[in-house]
């Protein structure tokens, strides 16, 4: 397992030395749940588990870029109340685009804010599952520590379709915290 490791650190690091002015970037985050209550339903041991994303700017200017972008999560909670109890897993796709400005000179603080499109895939231990989909709003900063590692904080707002049942009062605000490197 440590060999797998080492040897993924090892190519990002050798793709990130052969790279000149790459405008890709790869973040790695911590999904928090903001609230843990929807409608009637307790959310018990909710976890999130990892929020993967991969960004491609467009432009390169000195105070604002334009680009796309794709997040992936997995979420996974428990429902229990006096009639239902079950675990759910969330897995949740959010292609983006977002602007980032420049909010120190040094360019080590960005201010990012996207508009995008979700699609939720959940599941729960008996198989039975549903697909929900929305808009996707999201706003965040990234602190550049080095040249090319930065500390990411996000948040994110998913309005679900309004026709569909969802347990988190069809809206779904997630805080997602964790670091990421150009490449």
């Amino acid at each position: 397992m440590n060999k797998k490791i080492l040897l993924i650190i090892a190519l990002v690091l050798s793709i990130n030395s052969y790279s000149q002015n790459s405008k890709f970037s790869i973040e790695l985050s911590y999904p928090i749940l903001i609230s843990e209550k929807g409608n009637d339903f307790d959310f018990i041991d909710f976890n999130g588990i990892i929020d993967l994303g991969v960004k491609y700017n467009l432009t390169e200017n000195k105070k604002i870029d334009l680009g796309v972008g794709i997040n992936t999560t997995l979420l996974k909670f428990k429902v229990n109340d006096n009639f239902t109890s079950f675990t759910r897993n969330h897995y949740i796709f959010q292609p983006k685009i977002f602007g980032k400005i420049n909010l120190i000179e040094n360019g080590k603080l960005d201010l990012i804010s996207g508009l995008g499109y979700s699609f939720d895939f959940n599941s729960t231990e008996n198989g039975k599952g549903k697909t929900y989909s929305g808009i996707n709003f999201n706003a965040g900063m990234n602190y550049l520590f080095t040249e090319k590692i930065f500390l990411h904080l996000q948040y994110d707002f998913i309005m679900y379709n309004k026709s569909e049942l969802v347990y988190y009062n069809q809206n779904l605000s997630l805080v997602k915290l964790g670091i990421g490197i150009k490449i």
